[in-house]
C-alpha cells in the first residue's frame, strides 16, 4: 500500500513541507527577476493611497501575499505568480474580473479586486480586506468534517452560497473549496480568489452543472452542498439563486462581455479567432444560465425523491417533471400537503402544472414518452399516492429532455509565435 507524505506526518506538517518546497524553488527563481522600476512605490485606488511594510503576509496558499493600507482600509496584495515564483499575469486580472462580476449579481458582498504592479512586488492583484466574524461557521472545516456544525448552520447560509455559486458558474471557476470563502461581521458569505476561472472552460467536465466534476485536490463547497441535498441530508431553498438569474439575463451582450476585456486581451493576445472561442464559450453560460439551472435543479429534486424514499417535500414541477422557477408559472401550482384529505382534492384539481410530491414521483419510470404530459392514471393505475411503488435505491433519476443544447465551445488551435 502506498503511503503518502501527508499519511506519514499529518495534513499540517505536510503543507508546512510543500510550502517549504516551493519557497525553495521561488527564491532561485525570484533572485533573477529584474525589478521594474517604471511600476509605482505605492498604491492609488480608488482615491486612495495605499503603503505596505514589505511584510509577508500569512493566510495559507503558497504565493506572496503583503497587507496594504491606510487608516481607512487595507488590501491584500498577491503577486501574480506560479506556486514556483513563475509569472502568470492571469490570474491577477481574472481575480478583477470575478469583482466586476460579482458586483453585476450583487455590489453590497462584492470583494473589490484591481489587478495593477507595483515596484516592489511587480505585477498582481489587490483585493480589499472584509471584517470577518472569527466566531462565524468555517466551511471548509465543515466540508471535512461535516459534525463540526450543526446542519442547521449551514443551512442559513445557503442563499449566499447559491448567489455566489451562479458567480462561479458563469466564472468556470471550480477553485470553490470552503477556504475560498469568507462569513464578515454581518452574517454574509463572500467568495474571494477567483484566479482560477476559466482553467477548465473547454473540458467536458465543465460544460454543464453537476456534482461530480472536481478539477483540484479539494471538493468544491458546492459539490459538497448539491450532494446533501439530493441525499436529502440537507435542505435548501432552489429560488434564492433567482434573482442573480435575472440580473444577468437583462445585461446585453457587449455589455457583458466588457467585464472580460482585460483578461481576453491578455488571454488571446490579438489572435481574433482564439478571442471569438473565448467569447462563445463566456457567452453560452451567460445565454443558458436558467436551463441550465433548470436541468441541474430537475436532476437533483430527482435524486431527492429516489433518496429519500418520497418521505420529504413538495417540488414545483411542470407537466413534464421539469423545475419551475418561481418567476414562471406557478399560478396553477398548489401546494400539497402529504395528508390524505388534502392529497386528493389537489389531485381532484390538478392541471396542467402541478407540485409533485415525492412519493407521487415514484411513477416516474412507468411514463414511456416524457414529451407527452404526465397521465399519473394511466401511468400505473394500481398505484396511488396513499400506496406509492417501491422505487430501487439504484434507480437512477431520468432528467427530461426538452431544453436546447447550447453550443459546445471548442478549444482554438494553438497560435504561432509570432517570429
Amino acid at each position: 500500500m502506498a503511503l503518502s507524505i501527508k499519511s506519514l506526518i499529518g495534513e499540517e506538517n505536510a503543507k508546512k513541507v510543500r510550502h517549504g518546497i516551493y519557497g525553495a524553488l521561488r527564491s532561485v527563481i525570484t533572485r533573477f527577476r529584474r525589478q521594474d522600476n517604471t511600476l509605482a512605490e505605492n498604491v492609488d485606488i480608488g482615491g486612495q493611497t495605499l503603503t505596505g511594510d514589505g511584510v509577508r503576509a500569512r493566510f495559507g496558499g503558497t504565493k506572496p501575499m503583503y497587507i496594504y493600507g491606510n487608516d481607512n482600509e487595507k488590501w491584500l496584495f498577491k503577486e501574480a505568480v506560479n506556486c514556483v515564483g513563475m509569472s502568470k499575469r492571469s490570474g491577477a486580472i481574472l481575480t478583477e474580473v470575478g469583482a466586476n462580476i460579482q458586483k453585476l449579481i450583487d455590489p453590497d458582498t462584492a470583494i473589490e479586486a484591481k489587478a495593477l504592479g507595483i515596484r516592489a512586488h511587480g505585477f498582481g492583484s489587490f483585493q480589499k480586506m472584509v471584517d470577518v466574524d472569527p466566531k462565524a461557521v468555517d466551511l471548509f472545516k465543515w466540508q471535512k468534517n461535516p459534525e463540526s456544525y450543526p446542519i442547521e448552520k449551514i443551512e442559513e447560509l445557503t442563499p449566499d452560497i447559491l448567489r455566489e455559486h451562479t458567480t462561479d458558474w458563469l466564472l468556470c471557476n471550480f477553485d470553490t473549496k470552503g477556504e475560498n470563502f469568507v462569513i464578515d461581521k454581518k452574517g454574509r458569505v463572500r467568495g474571494i480568489d477567483k484566479e482560477q476561472a476559466f482553467s477548465h472552460i473547454f473540458k467536458e467536465g465543465a460544460q454543464h452543472m453537476n456534482t461530480e466534476f472536481q478539477p483540484n485536490p479539494n471538493n468544491t463547497l458546492y459539490n459538497t452542498i448539491f450532494s446533501k441535498y439530493a441525499k436529502g441530508e440537507m435542505n435548501l431553498n432552489l429560488d434564492d439563486c433567482m434573482g442573480a438569474i435575472q440580473k444577468i439575463e437583462k445585461i446585453p451582450k457587449d455589455e457583458y462581455l466588457n467585464n472580460f476585456k482585460g483578461f481576453l486581451d491578455s488571454k488571446c493576445d490579438g489572435d481574433p479567432e482564439k478571442r471569438k472561442q473565448y467569447e462563445d464559450a463566456i457567452m453560452a453560460r451567460k445565454d443558458g444560465l436558467r436551463e441550465e439551472y433548470r436541468k441541474f435543479f430537475t436532476g437533483l429534486i430527482h435524486g431527492r425523491v429516489l433518496n429519500t424514499q418520497g418521505k420529504q417535500d413538495v417540488y414545483p414541477l411542470d407537466e413534464y417533471n421539469r423545475f419551475i422557477f418561481k418567476d414562471e408559472d406557478r399560478k396553477n401550482v398548489k401546494n400539497v400537503d402529504r395528508t390524505s384529505e388534502k392529497q386528493n382534492k389537489a389531485r381532484e384539481n390538478t392541471s396542467k402544472r402541478v407540485p409533485i410530491n415525492a412519493k407521487d414521483l415514484g411513477i416516474l419510470g412507468n411514463v414511456e414518452n416524457r414529451n407527452q404530459p404526465l397521465n399519473r392514471e394511466k401511468a400505473n393505475p394500481e398505484f396511488s399516492m396513499e400506496n406509492p411503488p417501491p422505487v430501487p435505491k439504484t434507480l437512477k433519476p431520468k432528467i427530461p429532455p426538452p431544453v436546447p443544447k447550447t453550443p459546445k465551445p471548442q478549444l482554438p488551435p494553438p497560435t504561432q509565435k509570432k517570429k
